[in-house]
């Protein structure tokens, strides 16, 4: 049994474009060191961004490959929930006037979820056009309307209506499983009622009543805000004093905006996370949007560098917050139309075909790792932007060594050097394995650019493209450079290598 590995060490130094190790390089290389110690404390690993997954406008659950890639990222990520806008547009005909409610569309969209262990995180919104103060006034392609309702009470018998039937169809026991958010970025050009706080307060509380009025295990929750912590201290303090229930606390935050410079700053995603955790108190934390940037169109969604991110976020946020839903699982899409072509830049983590991106693939790595956190010490050195994640399950001990950079800089490639220690069988090393994501590897990207960049892949393209997003497990012997119980790993900048070692 090797349960007995010693501490590893892993050593972090410059190398050469070329990736070529050399005992020259090694020695004149700057380095950093890291302590994994496989002996020591087991800390829980949440995994928060498998509780849910965020989607576009509602309408698109009702499309055949919006099923599919929602079905692939339930069996291979893990998926369980996922949010949408929209289930209140007229495109989803929920309310087609007052006393006139369809639920056709609602029904389909819950039966499917359902038959894949997928349950929605149903936000509501936006405003019916037949209730809404301002109907012309509209957001996104798909003209979701973002004024207040001409009338609160109508809304809250439209949401008692709402209530109803999913309580008769669904059950108790089922709907008190799911997350109802009242609306999206109140605090954001989502919401035109003026004050924007108050009223956005008036909606909350007619909803979340008039969910109380059919069952009082509805979890409702709010307020959704653009930026973390956001109201939330506000929205706990008014439902406090108006005894409103508030179920959650949710908010959103992003690593990046519109300048493509500056896109994938973990700092900018998990800062705040511990003040909205401590404001939301004794009710979960949900971050219901999350990734590398808000922005629409983005080439970083689509390249190696997002998977690096994905796993410096995971290092930095596990524990941070009950769930992080990711914004978004897929490129089927359209707050700005759906875009043609594989890979323009779209915030899924599967392109409109349902390629898989370098993101997805590090969520799926993720998942497969599961387990326990081991400790981590970084020493002082150079390769700064190099750091690593250690995991531990019951069948293998897994490495995360990403070289993280934001989107505006080059980076250097890195080598990490990893000992195992004397004692450590030289055996392990030889069953270990490695796989890769940077430009030369697990890069659909770079194959779509190849093939011409076809707005209109073919079929015998999209299977070229499937095999080129594929992470490629080599022998870490061949690719890792091993010599009795050590090896040496190149890490290109914007580069993820993920060493896998069985615990047989």
């Amino acid at each position: 049994m090797v349960s007995q590995l010693l501490p590893l060490l892993v050593l972090v130094s410059a190398l050469s474009p070329s990736g070529a190790t050399s005992s020259t390089d090694l020695a004149s290389a700057a380095s950093a060191s890291f302590q994994v110690d496989l002996l020591g404390v087991r800390h829980p690993f949440a995994q928060p961004w498998e509780g849910c997954i965020g989607s576009g406008h509602a309408s698109l659950s009702l499309r055949a490959d919006w099923r599919a890639h929602l079905a692939r990222c339930a069996q291979e990520l893990g998926v369980r929930r996922v949010r949408f806008h929209g289930l209140m547009d007229d495109d989803m005909s929920t309310s087609l006037g007052l006393g006139q409610p369809s639920y056709v569309n609602l029904d389909s969209l819950i039966d499917y979820t359902a038959s894949i262990g997928v349950t929605p995180l149903f936000e509501l919104g936006f405003m019916p056009s037949w209730l809404a103060s301002d109907p012309d006034n509209t957001s996104m392609h798909y003209k979701g309307i973002v004024s207040p309702p001409r009338n609160y009470s109508q809304w809250g018998e439209v949401m008692e209506d709402l209530a109803r039937h999913m309580l008769t169809r669904y059950g108790e026991e089922t709907v008190s499983t799911w997350l109802l958010e009242v609306w999206n970025e109140p605090n954001g050009g989502f919401w035109t009622g003026f004050p924007k706080q108050s009223t956005y307060f008036k909606l909350y509380k007619e909803t979340a009543d008039a969910f109380g009025r059919v069952s009082p295990r509805f979890q409702i929750g709010g307020p959704a805000t653009a930026g973390c912590p956001g109201w939330i201290e506000d929205l706990k303090n008014f439902t406090s004093s108006t005894n409103t229930t508030m179920s959650f606390a949710s908010c959103h935050v992003y690593g990046g905006g519109s300048d493509p410079a500056s896109v994938g700053v973990v700092s900018a995603v998990v800062d705040s996370l511990p003040q909205a955790k401590t404001l939301a108190g004794d009710i979960p934390l949900i971050i219901t949007e999350w990734s590398s940037s808000w922005m629409y169109t983005v080439p970083f969604h689509d390249e190696p560098g997002s998977a690096a991110f994905i796993a410096a976020t995971a290092a930095a946020a596990s524990g941070l917050a009950d769930v992080m839903s990711y914004w978004t699982f897929s490129d089927v899409f359209e707050e700005g139309g759906m875009l043609p072509g594989s890979f323009h830049g779209g915030f899924g983590l599967l392109t409109v075909h349902g390629t898989p991106k370098p993101a997805y693939r590090a969520f799926q790595l993720l998942h497969q790792a599961g387990g326990a956190r081991l400790n981590v010490t970084k020493e002082a050195g150079g390769c700064g932007d190099v750091n690593l994640l250690a995991l531990v399950n019951s069948s293998a001990a897994t490495l995360f060594i990403y070289n993280h950079l934001i989107s505006g800089q080059a980076g250097s490639n890195c080598t990490a050097s990893i000992h195992l220690g004397a004692a450590a069988p030289p055996g392990l090393l030889m069953s270990a394995k490695v796989a890769r994501i940077d430009a030369a590897n697990a890069n659909p990207k770079a194959a779509f650019l190849a093939l011409g960049a076809p707005e209109y892949p073919t079929a015998e393209q999209l299977a070229q493209l499937e095999i080129a997003s594929t992470p490629v497990w080599m022998p870490l012997h061949v690719d890792g450079h091993v010599a009795g119980t050590s090896f040496e790993l190149m890490v290109p900048g914007h580069g993820l290598a993920v060493v896998s070692m069985p615990l047989i």
